[in-house]
């Protein structure tokens, strides 16, 4: 037998030319002549030649066992005391738990039919439901305008806009808006925020800005004073504070998932569009990113990074933490989610024909052990939907 290698005598490399060793296969080694292997201790099974003795078990397919005459299948309990185990009784449940002995039986609850219950004389059934006609709970008394969290947004959009307002959003809402196909062209931004998507437009544009901060609005003027951007302090869901209409283009940009009657504002669109006009919706997509109901998840057996969605259909608000770094002394505000069946409704009410729908991703790339993972499942789920309509001649 080889004695053990010396951990204080260096390796030896083969030498060069000779290449690594391939791998054994079993039977005489060339590079070992003398070599045999050596036999294995008693009761580990013989180690020269094959087993002629040993032959595989056929699987199992019900009935009598030849290689087990006396053996017999148990058959299924079905309650009750059991003959191959008279001694057994099922074990007693604790208190409120419900009865487990046979003297006391459950009494059994009769199948509900409709109408009134006599068990529970204040129910009362819950209306069927009709599509497009969800509730959306009850009216928050919070205010929905981002007067509280003003600054901190301003700050962190900044003058050109974040990293997906530069790389994603903005590129993709002017390809759909296609303001070469008109000649003069009339925005309305609802919902605009301060003002970053009037700052990538070009000077010629005849830009109308509508939003309900009035911090918000502040900014706008402040980052774009050109002649041809107005500002507008006002509720995008209700009658607008100006006369003007006829817009060649409306846009809402990633701001109806922070309305309430996201219904109304699309149909305030509809009603300031001229006749063929187009109208742009941007939002956080409403399959992938609902607040507090998706997130991502890793499957670590098959090493793939995936989007959990735990609600999807029910009509949501959550209350969302502008600035986590300050804790409880951050404001508040309120993320709204609808399903794409109630998106397309308000559309249609609206009298606005859907012309065309993209979905987003990001662009972003990870690097180290996960990055193919994660790229993966950021190419395969979309950050944003965009939805271009026109309205009815």
């Amino acid at each position: 037998m080889k004695p053990p290698r010396d951990p204080k005598k260096p390796f030896r490399p083969r030498p060069p030319g000779q290449g690594p060793r391939p791998p054994w296969k079993g039977g005489p080694r060339p590079d070992r002549p003398g070599w045999k292997p050596g036999p294995k201790p008693e009761g580990q099974g013989p180690s020269q030649g094959a087993r002629p003795e040993w032959k595989p078990r056929p699987p199992y397919k019900g009935g009598p066992r030849p290689d087990r005459p006396e053996w017999k299948p148990r058959p299924p309990f079905k309650g009750g005391p059991r003959p191959d185990r008279a001694e057994w009784k099922p074990r007693p449940k604790p208190e409120g738990q419900g009865p487990s002995q046979p003297g006391a039986p459950r009494p059994e609850r009769p199948p509900y039919q409709g109408g009134a219950r006599p068990d529970r004389p204040a129910w009362k059934p819950r209306p069927p439901f009709k599509p497009g006609d969800r509730p959306a709970g009850k009216p928050s008394s919070r205010d929905t305008s981002w007067q509280q969290s003003s600054a901190y947004y301003d700050k962190s959009v900044g003058e050109g806009g974040n990293f997906y307002h530069q790389t994603v959003v903005l590129p993709g809402l002017t390809r759909m808006l296609r303001l070469g196909d008109t000649e003069r062209v009339k925005l309305l931004d609802l919902a605009c925020g301060q003002g970053v998507l009037a700052r990538s437009l070009p000077a010629t544009v005849d830009y109308w800005g509508v939003d309900l901060s009035e911090s918000l609005v502040a900014a706008a003027r402040k980052h774009d004073p050109r002649p041809t951007r107005r500002y507008e302090v006002a509720d995008a869901c209700k009658p607008l504070p100006f006369e003007e209409s006829g817009f060649s283009h409306v846009v809402c940009m990633l701001a109806i998932q922070n309305v309430e009657n996201p219904a109304a504002l699309v149909a305030n669109a509809a009603a300031r569009l001229a006749p063929g006009g187009r109208f742009v919706l941007v939002l956080n997509h409403p399959c992938f990113r609902i607040p507090k109901q998706t997130s991502w998840e890793v499957d670590e057996r098959r090493w793939v990074r995936f989007r959990r969605v735990d609600r999807y259909l029910s009509r949501m608000r959550a209350a969302i933490v502008m600035n986590p770094g300050l804790g409880a002394a951050s404001a508040e505000t309120w993320s709204f989610h609808a399903p794409l069946s109630d998106i397309f409704t308000w559309f249609k009410d609206a009298g606005l024909l859907v012309e065309g729908l993209e979905e987003w991703v990001s662009n972003k790339r990870s690097e180290g052990p996960a990055a193919v993972m994660e790229n993966r499942a950021r190419a395969e789920f979309p950050l944003f939907l965009a939805l271009a309509a026109l309205k009815k001649p």
